[in-house]
């Protein structure tokens, strides 16, 4: 992963074994990361989050036990999450590893990395390609759900400008070669 400090996203499930995500920079950076659920039936909170260094050592370890999850509601996919344990702290470059993990390593969780807000167009595109899978399978939410958040006002929004641009431009044109 580049540009740790950059706000990212990573949907998983817990499938038998821990997941494990690389973190490589250059130069010193501020890591922000956190642990977050579903709200959902069902959902757990027994996650814990690791992080290791270039050499391998532990930096530090987020255990599930020791914080109180707490309800989180996120504006921009319109989502409910359990907010779970999290680190904020200046650190060296070079690589560093985030282990997560439960006791039977099963279970749907969202690893949350950086704190700078960025949506590039291409990002915003393929997260509304995502954006039907992630409601049904993560969130258990129904197909239309896609058309209830920040992305779809957005891209409709942009889709809108566009039109009009189009036929603007379409009149502009045939206006010019009836002259």
């Amino acid at each position: 992963m580049q540009k740790p400090e950059i706000s990212q996203a990573f949907y998983g499930e817990l499938r038998g074994q821990e997941d494990v995500y690389e973190i490589k920079s250059d130069e010193a950076f501020l890591l922000y990361v956190n642990i977050l659920a579903p709200d959902i039936e069902g959902s757990r909170t027994d996650f814990t989050v690791e992080i290791i260094e270039n050499t391998y050592e532990r930096y530090t370890r987020l255990e599930w036990w020791s914080f109180v999850w707490e309800s989180f509601y996120k504006p921009f996919g319109w989502d409910d999450y359990l907010k779970g344990p999290e680190f904020e702290g200046q650190v060296l470059e070079g690589t560093y590893l985030i282990k997560v993990s439960n006791p039977d390593n099963q279970w749907k969780y969202s690893l949350a990395i950086g704190k700078i807000e960025s949506f590039p167009l291409r990002e915003m595109i393929d997260t509304y390609k995502n954006m039907p899978a992630l409601k049904m399978q993560f969130f258990e939410k129904p197909r239309y759900s896609i058309f209830r958040n920040l992305v779809s006002l957005w891209m409709f929004i942009w889709i809108i400008v566009f039109v009009v641009l189009v036929r603007w431009g379409i009149k502009i044109v045939h206006h010019i070669r009836h002259k």
